[in-house]
């Protein structure tokens, strides 16, 4: 079980464990689940792991280093998604969205999938559900989370930053893909079993076109063993988006008029 969940971490946007004592924070943090273009949170969320795992390896946008693959089987809509790194900090790219798109994005999140043949089939959702959550709650933990918009912290935009978990859900997996070593064997291409997340997202209002500059920063902290008070940061992941947000009348990356 540990094993698995280790191997969960190394596909997030920033690794988390347990330990008593320390405790995430997020500036202008909520734990509501609220409603934004008819889905919760916790639904955006599920939306961004089936989004995010279903992009083949060689062009997937949360190891894309330089944004070139940041419209990569976008949904079509209201929203999009940005990815954050798997534990790689500094991380610069450019990306061209379409107006009218709210911009979705996790500063530290976590994935279960049941690994085919294991005991994960059996294991209850009330049990995967307290596993999760204390990779994000009380613990050796999510820290420094942070996001900006053009030198502005979000939180003063009164912007949330809401912890969720998703609902069940599955995801469909291209042949080549970023989930290879979640499980061993790999998972195969196509449907997954069940797959439940948490993490803290934001969920940003569409801008005004022209340039912008969005950060996302999350960490994964530690008590140290002299002091307990003093923490540890041991992963952390930063990306720095340079954003053009197209202006009115110009086709969307789908190739409609939004």
């Amino acid at each position: 079980m540990a094993k698995k969940l280790f191997a969960a971490a190394l596909l997030v946007s920033a690794a988390i464990a347990t330990s008593p004592g320390v405790q995430a924070q997020a500036p202008n943090q909520s734990n509501v689940n609220p409603k934004v273009f008819g889905k919760t949170y916790g639904e955006w969320s599920a939306e961004w792991w089936k989004w995010a795992f279903s992009v083949p390896a060689d062009k997937n946008p949360v190891v894309d280093p330089n944004g070139e693959f940041c419209d990569e089987n976008q949904p079509d809509g209201k929203v999009w998604f940005l990815a954050g790194s798997f534990g790689v900090p500094n991380v610069q790219r450019k990306c061209t969205i379409p107006r009218n798109r709210a911009l979705f994005y996790p500063l530290v999140n976590t994935t279960w999938i049941d690994c085919p043949g294991t005991t994960d089939e059996t294991t209850p959702d009330d049990e995967v559900r307290s596993i999760l959550a204390r990779f994000t709650a009380a613990g050796d933990n999510a820290c420094q989370l942070r996001s900006t918009l053009d030198g502005v912290d979000v939180s003063s935009l009164q912007i949330l930053t809401v912890r969720t978990q998703s609902p069940n859900f599955t995801i469909t997996l291209p042949e080549i893909n970023i989930a290879s070593a979640f499980c061993n064997p790999a998972l195969p291409a196509g449907e997954t079993g069940r797959a439940i997340s948490e993490g803290y997202w934001i969920m940003l209002p569409p801008l005004s076109p022209g340039k912008h500059v969005l950060t996302l920063h999350g960490a994964g902290c530690s008590p140290t063993e002299k002091d307990p008070a003093v923490l540890d940061r041991f992963f952390e992941t930063g990306v720095t988006y340079e954003l053009i947000v197209r202006d009115r009348g110009k086709e969307d990356d789908h190739g409609k008029e939004d």
